[in-house]
């Protein structure tokens, strides 16, 4: 299966990157405008900014799988 280059594979908040199950458990499906604990916005991160070592902050879960 080919993946397209700009699907998000996570969110950048709380100066760390987190996948898309931890990001919902934390903000709910509303993440679009959301702030982190800093008050920055909540960022997608896109599969082709990560790296095969880029890992869930929060489970481990790597987020180029």
């Amino acid at each position: 299966m080919f993946r397209k280059s700009f699907e998000v594979v996570g969110y950048a908040y709380d100066a760390s990157i987190h996948c898309l199950d931890c990001t919902r458990a934390r903000f709910g499906d509303q993440i679009d405008g959301a702030v982190d604990s800093e008050g920055n916005p909540v960022t997608p991160v896109f599969l082709d900014s990560v790296t095969d070592d880029d890992c869930c902050n929060d489970c481990g879960e790597s987020l180029a799988d």
